[in-house]
């Protein structure tokens, strides 16, 4: 600062040094003018005055860098760019500066893309440092003539000038041009140093995930930089290292195309797919905005909100089918996903690779020799069973696969093609044959070759880990059923003690039992019902609980057997765990075994304690036997007097019954005769009766209804006698008595249609009249136009038309003749 205070003749201190940067401060110090802009950057060089050839060359570079939205001071950089003595030729000094003539500074040179003025090479090689960015979009874009120009006023710079007009690559000229610049100065690239600490600080920021310090060395790589640097600096180890970059990176890319296809070669369309796939993570990102606005809602109205998250919970829960479990991951198939995951997983390899080109080949031997064997290994322990990848070895299309075949106009051929399985063993087997080919240091191929097998061994273990998953969930499944099966065993045990408690209870009151029957005995003249309280259902159901305890007990030993053999299985299984959540849960498989294992020996134990329990009750239960056969002989003895007395006179009783039902019997089947004889004698007298009555209703219906005076009397007479008549027949016209029920037989009806009877009306109604007619029967005469003339108690002459079951016969009044 101070110089630099000197040389602009102004006041030492920072405020009066950017006053001068952007005012261009005259020989008082004093800005000559001012900027009505902010300027976040200014670059300028200031030289010692040129006219004074005998003072010291000095240049000195100076960068103002202010930021607007700081409020504080700007920084000053500062640099010492060079500095001649006087007896160094003016013409070829190492400066490179081609004399002045009438006192004026050397031609001078603004690039485009900065707005510094540069006198020197140096100077733009700073300029390019610092503005990286512009400087190789101008490479990428085409050199400025005006650069060139410029550096043909400089000796030395035709190398320079050569390397602009080539076709090199605007990296390479990049990095080139500033060794050729400025010889003494540090090259950078984007930013940065192409120095051994910059590589070191990159290549660890890289590995611990940083993007852009994974760019900055893909960048070198694809670039060749480090070929550039080598070229412009005669730095071997870096030419070196960019061969063995470029190496593995073909390397690498030519595994990663032999081991993936295209879909299109493969006739496989996954267009489709990935179209439903991009809709799956649409609808997901969908429910997650909605879910947040929801939690906003609740506070507001948490009905709308509950109501919404019901309908949000019926979306989310939509099959997808992206999700199918049979459908496996893109990358199962190694098409053009799987190159893409390749890739960049060979980019993160970067900083590794780095670091084995850049460490010299004495010390990286071992690592890559190390690197090489433990690939080899992976290879030679890799599998290409393909029922080491799936359960029947194949890849079953589910349901959901036809459709979308289908759909998408796919021929099943076209879809075996797509198997996933075989896509994993073909990736396998070409890896494997090209480990074998490749040397140590071909570490472009063990790269991805690792990679590739990685993910085959994650697959197995996978697959592998499923497989205890579920032997895992058997096992617990087949232990839920033991232990339903072992509750249902000591459900039915603890009904059994039950009934053996009642049982051991009355064990011990033979006794007593004994001496109720005989009190009952005495207190009774009739025979009492002697039960033994000790029947042999009792001892039956004894030797069957003993039985059952037996096999309580084999149940009980199958199952401590297989929770010991559960148990071993998860020990076992623990040691080969596939992953570290199959683990896990191998672990708590082991524990519940150990817990299982407990309460299979308790069931022993209690197994053994009711075998036990009823062995002494068959023999507890044999010796009451015997104790209350013998003490209840007596009783016995006594109670078959009894009942052998109560048996002769039960014979009696029922032989007198017998005696008397078959007298009555008999004087039933003599009054049914006797009935059935008056009912024979009743119809005959009927019949004759009807034939009779037959003629003189005739002759009643034949009688005029008027007649001369001195005859009408003689004629009612005449009337009045026949009608008597025809009553005394009609009363001879009854129904019979109906039989005992022991014998029954069913008699013709005393009435026919068409009979014709002189009847008595009953009662007028308003639909016809009611006529009384032998044999208690009664009928009906609808009315006609001469209905209205009857009245109650009169007596017509009326036929059957009809004789309807259950209800009166239906009559027509025979008038008679005129």
């Amino acid at each position: 600062m101070t110089i630099l205070a000197q040389l602009l003749n102004v006041p030492d201190d920072i405020d009066s040094l950017v006053q001068a940067a952007f005012g261009a401060a005259g020989a008082d110090g004093q800005a000559e003018a001012s900027r009505n802009e902010p300027i976040a950057s200014v670059l300028y060089t200031i030289h010692s005055n040129d006219l004074d050839p005998g003072g010291p060359q000095i240049m000195v570079e100076a960068e103002v860098v202010h930021d607007a939205k700081f409020e504080g001071s700007p920084s000053l950089q500062i640099r010492l760019a060079h500095n001649e003595s006087q007896s160094g030729s003016v013409a070829s000094g190492p400066s490179g500066r081609p004399p002045t003539t009438g006192g004026r500074s050397l031609l001078g040179y603004r690039p485009a893309w900065t707005p510094a003025l540069v006198r020197e090479p140096a100077a733009l090689a700073e300029q390019m440092r610092v503005r990286w960015f512009d400087a190789l979009a101008e490479l990428k874009d085409g050199v400025d003539p005006r650069m060139a120009t410029f550096l043909a006023l400089f000796q030395g710079m035709d190398s320079a000038l050569a390397v602009l007009t080539s076709a090199h690559s605007p990296a390479s000229k990049f990095v080139v041009l500033q060794g050729l610049l400025d010889p003494d100065g540090l090259i950078q690239y984007k930013g940065l140093g192409l120095d051994a600490a910059t590589f070191v600080d990159q290549i660890r920021a890289a590995d611990g995930g940083d993007e852009e310090a994974l760019s900055w060395l893909e960048d070198i790589q694809r670039e060749q930089v480090l070929t550039s640097l080598a070229e412009v600096t005669g730095t071997n180890a870096a030419a070196e290292a960019d061969f063995h970059l470029t190496r593995w990176s073909l390397q690498g890319a030519a595994l990663i195309k032999a081991v993936t296809t295209k879909t299109k070669n493969a006739e496989f369309e996954f267009s489709e797919i990935r179209s439903i796939l991009r809709m799956q993570a649409d609808l997901s990102r969908r429910v997650e905005q909605r879910r947040a606005r929801i939690a906003e809602m609740k506070a507001s109205n948490p009905e709308s909100a509950e109501r919404l998250n019901s309908m949000l919970g019926y979306e989310s829960r939509r099959p997808s089918p992206g999700t199918d479990p049979e459908y496996g991951i893109l990358e199962d198939y190694f098409f053009e996903e799987t190159r893409i995951y390749l890739q960049a997983r060979f980019r993160q390899s970067l900083p590794g690779q780095f670091a084995a080109a850049l460490i010299a080949s004495s010390n990286a031997g071992a690592s890559d020799v190390a690197f090489a064997a433990a690939v080899r290994a992976m290879a030679a322990a890799s599998s290409t069973d393909p029922k080491d990848y799936s359960a029947d070895g194949i890849s079953t299309p589910s349901p959901w696969h036809d459709a979308l075949a289908k759909s998408l106009g796919i021929s099943q051929r076209r879809y075996r093609s797509g198997d996933r399985i075989e896509r994993i063993l073909q990736a396998v087997k070409g890896v494997t044959q090209a480990v074998k080919a490749a040397g140590d240091d071909d570490l472009g191929t063990l790269v991805v070759a690792h990679e590739v097998l990685c993910y085959a061994q994650w697959k197995r273990d996978e697959f592998r880990a499923s497989k205890q998953a579920e032997k895992v969930e058997q096992h617990k499944a087949d232990a839920i059923e033991r232990s339903r099966k072992a509750k249902q065993r000591a459900e039915a045990s603890r009904l059994r003690d039950e009934q053996a408690q009642e049982v051991r209870s009355a064990v011990w009151d033979v006794d007593d039992a004994v001496r109720r029957y005989a009190q009952t005995l005495e207190h009774t003249i009739r025979s009492i019902r002697v039960e033994n309280p000790f029947p042999e259902s009792h001892l039956a159901a004894a030797k069957d609980r003993l039985e059952k305890a037996l096999a309580k007990k084999a149940a009980a030993d199958g199952w401590l057997a297989a929770a010991d053999e559960r148990a071993l299985w998860a020990v076992a299984e623990v040691k080969v765990a596939a992953t570290s959540s199959v683990e896990e849960l191998l672990l708590a498989e082991r524990d519940e075994a150990v817990a299982e294992q407990s309460e299979a020996k308790s069931e022993q134990q209690a197994a053994q304690r009711e075998r036990d329990a009823a062995e002494r009750d068959v023999t507890d239960l044999a010796a009451a036997r015997y104790k209350f056969d013998k003490l209840i002989q007596p009783v016995l003895a006594e109670n078959e007097r009894r009942l052998e007395a109560e048996t002769l006179r039960h014979k009696q009783e029922q032989e007198e019954k017998r005696r008397q039902a078959e007298e009555l019997r008999k004087k039933q089947e003599a009054a049914v005769r006797r009935q059935e004889e008056l009912n024979q004698r009743q119809q005959e007298r009927a019949s004759v009766a009807k034939h009779a009555l037959g003629m003189e209703i005739d002759r009643l219906i034949a009688l005029p209804t008027s007649a001369s005076i001195w005859r009408r009397k003689r004629l009612a007479a005449t009337r009045v006698s026949l009608e008597q008549a025809i009553l005394k027949l009609q009363a001879e016209i009854t129904a019979p008595n109906i039989p005992p029920r022991t014998h029954w037989k069913t008699w013709p009806s005393m009435l026919s249609a068409n009979d014709r009877y002189l009847g008595t009306v009953k009662k007028i109604m308003d639909y016809g009249a009611f006529v009384s007619l032998p044999a208690g029967v009664d009928g009906l005469i609808r009315f006609t136009g001469a209905g209205a003339s009857l009245h109650r108690g009169q007596m017509i002459i009326v036929e059957i038309v009809a004789m309807p079951s259950g209800k009166p016969f239906v009559l027509r009044q025979v008038a008679p003749r005129a």
